[in-house]
């Protein structure tokens, strides 16, 4: 289990400076709106991915009136040392630490630290377009599968040479070989993500029983191009639409996920409240999928603002999965008594005002 044994954030939204020493069980954030509540999940979360889930631009990020920001965290596991990681943005410099190194890229930030966050905005996962349940998907296959992050690589450079090609018109002599490569690399990339999905159903199902109270309740993974042919078929026939588009219009990076309830989209039938909760079926399933795998590091889990949507019975349903599933969990919240007293009194609870945080002795 990964969890983190101290947190420093520096110059982050409205957060000046910051240092939190959180319990590796549950951790309750407590304050009015605007006060901080939020940014401090946005600031781990940004220590393990080195972007914000709310902007693109880390500027936007910044404290007003200061030019970097600054977020470091030791992480502990059972069963390795605990690992110092850094995350420093600003006009000279990107800068991604890990170990008192400088890393190469975000992914051995997403390795060291995995985050999973439901948040007021994640409804858009069941409810929008199929960005947001790819986004999903490949983070739970990055971390379960080893092969994938490179695979996906090498696939989205040959995508990508190919759609340029595609602008330029050129000779299918130019396209042949693009196609070959994303051929052979769908295979791989579809056997990873449909491995992974028969993995994560059967957690689905059962969250689905226990926090919408309905039995039947799946996910239905469609790879991206037709299920009978090959991705190399399908590339050669589709050339000359699309070139017509400018874009290839199938393969692994058009690929998504539907919800279903018996043998009907999930999403027209339930209310938002209702949604919220089949996200949570969805990113609870994800979370203890990945603890229950040997040698895989299990995620902190970052829930902001629970309680909107959600009436006490479900706030009290989450609560009790979230501490069945043994992680390390932030929950955000305007007052203490949203929350079940038992919860309370086994959290470690941090009351934020005017970005300013104070431990609950």
């Amino acid at each position: 289990m990964a969890y983190l044994t101290n947190l420093t954030v520096e110059n982050f939204r409205i957060i000046s400076h910051a240092i939190l020493n959180p319990s590796p069980g549950f951790n309750l954030v407590l304050g009015p709106n605007a006060s901080g509540k939020s940014s401090l999940v946005e600031a781990i979360y940004f220590l393990g991915r080195a972007r914000s889930f709310r902007d693109t631009r880390w500027q936007q990020v910044c404290r007003e009136g200061s030019d970097y920001l600054r977020v470091t965290g030791r992480v502990g596991s059972e069963s390795a040392p605990p690992v110092q990681l850094g995350v420093e943005r600003s006009e000279q410099q990107t800068l991604l630490r890990i170990k008192g190194r400088n890393a190469d890229s975000a992914k051995e930030l997403l390795q060291e630290l995995p985050i999973l966050l439901v948040q007021p905005e994640s409804h858009r996962l069941v409810e929008q377009g199929p960005a947001h349940r790819r986004q999903f998907l490949d983070w739970g296959v990055f971390h379960v599968e080893h092969p994938f992050y490179p695979t996906w690589q090498r696939y989205r450079k040959a995508w990508r040479q190919r759609n340029a090609a595609l602008k330029k018109r050129s000779a299918v002599s130019q396209l042949e070989p693009w196609e070959q490569e994303m051929d052979l690399l769908a295979t791989e990339l579809h056997r990873q993500r449909k491995r992974y999905i028969e993995q994560l159903s059967p957690l689905v199902l059962d969250l689905g029983r226990r926090l919408l109270g309905v039995d039947n309740l799946s996910v239905r993974y469609h790879r991206g191009w037709h299920n009978e042919e090959t991705l190399g078929v399908v590339l050669k026939r589709s050339r000359e639409s699309d070139t017509n588009f400018g874009y290839t219009r199938y393969g692994p990076h058009r690929a998504d996920l539907s919800l279903y309830i018996e043998d009907q989209k999930a999403v027209p039938r339930v209310s938002r409240g209702q949604q919220k909760l089949l996200v949570f079926s969805l990113v609870l399933a994800q979370a203890k999928l990945l603890k229950e795998l040997e040698g895989r590091k299990a995620p902190v889990f970052l829930v902001d603002d629970l309680t909107a949507e959600l009436d006490e019975e479900r706030v009290t349903k989450i609560v009790e999965h979230l501490e069945a599933s043994q992680l390390q969990v932030f929950i955000t919240g305007t007052s203490a008594e949203l929350f079940p007293t038992r919860i309370l009194d086994d959290s470690a609870v941090f009351h934020v005002k005017h970005g300013e945080f104070t431990a609950v002795v």
